[in-house]
């Protein structure tokens, strides 16, 4: 994740290459970042397969060129809606507050598509997570694009 908005909604937000800077100390963090990591995956392969359980039913993405329901965001990557041929994510950073956390970057998107219109740009995005059952879940995401390509 995580990808978009529009494009860097969950594909874009996702495919996480960390700078030295922005390694992740804690194991909680780790796993934070194993998440936009898996949620980048997802979008670029179009398998929302491992995101039925990091995305909260309640969750909420907003994106430059519209907003999403978990539903409407699983359709669009199995869709092939959203396409993402390279984005490099920097910036990354995590905060944690007890069972909320806030994860935080840029990226940087080349190659990216919504249905068939040209995306790419840069993106300021943030996605916030609750510890529900022992298990991070996003429950609201928002992209801005700051520059177009």
């Amino acid at each position: 994740m995580k990808g978009m908005r529009l494009v860097g909604l969950v594909f874009i937000s996702f495919q996480i290459i960390v700078g030295q800077n922005s390694a992740p100390a804690t194991s909680e963090e780790k796993a934070l970042v194993q998440v936009e990591n898996d949620w980048g995956d997802a979008v670029s392969r179009g398998d929302p397969s491992k995101l039925e359980r990091v995305i909260a039913d309640d969750w909420i993405g907003r994106y430059p060129f519209y907003v999403l329901t978990k539903a409407q965001e699983l359709e669009l990557i199995k869709s092939g809606d959203i396409k993402v041929r390279a984005v490099t994510t920097s910036d990354l950073k995590v905060r944690l507050f007890r069972d909320v956390a806030i994860v935080t970057g840029t990226d940087d998107a080349q190659g990216s598509y919504y249905k068939g219109r040209d995306v790419s740009g840069r993106y300021l995005w943030m996605d916030i997570f609750v510890k529900r059952n022992g298990r991070w879940q996003a429950v609201a995401s928002e992209e801005t694009l700051v520059m177009s390509k």
